[in-house]
């Protein structure tokens, strides 16, 4: 049995939260309390492996100042009539998986940017243990080329290898318009089928959660995202409420889903930063 020889806090823990170990002993303890109900173990004791009680410790020991747990869960929910689910052609069950997937899916992005790590992940845009600033703009309200040069270049070597841009679709439409000294456009088209774009050949990625164009605003990001840790504490778990929402001849469907995410080496991440 491969027991947990020596316990290291989570890396997402925050700054501001700290790893309570009488917290965690006790659900440890509980856990291991409990006996198998059947199969080859039956009447047995619970006994956590090495893996099993590393999460059980990072989310049950890990608070926040107020004494709550610093993992999260993100929820989504749709309700419908009982009588569409019984009447629909189409598997509607399949389809509300579908598209739990895709609106915690853009939650996570949206948090995995702009998380400020209070009850949601740190995002790489966060103030202080973000993304660091790489250059800031001339104008608020536009970018130049030199300036997209100037935030290549502030990335140290190593992280450029495999860095990537990630961009708002309004800011990406004017950085395509940018021109070198040469009158050459830094970004670069797909030359065949399967290759991507570029921006100074480097691939370009689209968010609809970095900020567009404006005062203070981070608009750009350059960088090796491999360095932003991202905790998936489960799968997407998906629930039919038969009950809660009977009396309106309802039912109702959520789904829910435990995710932290944290930059652990912020020079790995620069951003552009537009004028104040």
């Amino acid at each position: 049995m491969r027991k947990l020889k020596k316990y290291t806090p989570s890396p997402f823990m925050l700054k501001t939260s700290h790893y309570d170990k009488d917290a965690a002993d006790f659900v440890v303890a509980f856990i291991e309390q409990l006996k198998h109900t059947k199969g080859e173990f039956y009447k047995q004791p619970f006994e956590l492996i090495d893996w099993q009680e590393k999460i059980i410790r990072d989310i049950f020991g890990t608070l926040k100042p107020d004494g709550y747990r610093q993992f999260t869960t993100a929820y989504t929910r749709i309700k419908v009539s009982e009588e569409l689910l019984n009447d629909s052609a189409f598997d509607l069950e399949g389809y509300f998986v579908s598209e739990f997937g895709r609106r915690i899916g853009n939650k996570e992005e949206e948090a995995f940017f702009t998380g400020n790590g209070s009850g949601k992940p740190t995002g790489i845009l966060d103030g202080t243990a973000g993304a660091d600033v790489g250059v800031t703009t001339t104008s608020a309200s536009a970018i130049t080329a030199d300036e997209i040069i100037d935030l290549f270049y502030s990335l140290n070597v190593p992280y450029r290898k495999d860095a990537i841009w990630i961009l708002n679709d309004s800011t990406l439409k004017a950085v395509r318009k940018l021109k070198d000294g040469t009158g050459q456009y830094l970004w670069q088209p797909a030359l065949h089928e399967g290759s991507f774009d570029t921006l100074l050949g480097k691939r370009i990625f689209v968010s609809p959660y970095m900020p567009e164009i404006a005062s203070g605003a981070k608009t750009v990001a350059f960088g090796d995202f491999k360095f932003y840790w991202i905790g998936d504490r489960q799968g997407i778990t998906f629930r039919r409420l038969n009950e809660l929402y009977a009396e309106n001849g309802q039912v109702g469907f959520i789904a829910s889903k435990r995710v932290d995410g944290k930059l652990i080496l912020p020079e790995a991440i620069k951003v552009l930063k537009q004028k104040t």
